[in-house]
């Protein structure tokens, strides 16, 4: 239950949004940058939130 709270957390961040419609409504020809862009923004912000994680866990 919390990984997909941790998920629906993630689709909602505005960023990561916009970019997924872009691969959405997209033509076909940019699907594959927009997907490698979409995949880079959720490790970034994955990497962010454990980062954060972390610190509040070492307090």
């Amino acid at each position: 239950m919390a990984s997909l709270r941790k998920l629906a957390e993630l689709v909602q961040r505005s960023e990561l949004v916009a970019v997924s419609q872009q691969l959405l409504d997209g033509p076909p020809e940019f699907a594959l940058r927009r997907a490698m862009e979409l995949a880079g923004l959720v490790l970034a912000v994955v990497a962010t939130d454990e980062r954060e994680e972390e610190r509040e866990a070492a307090k």
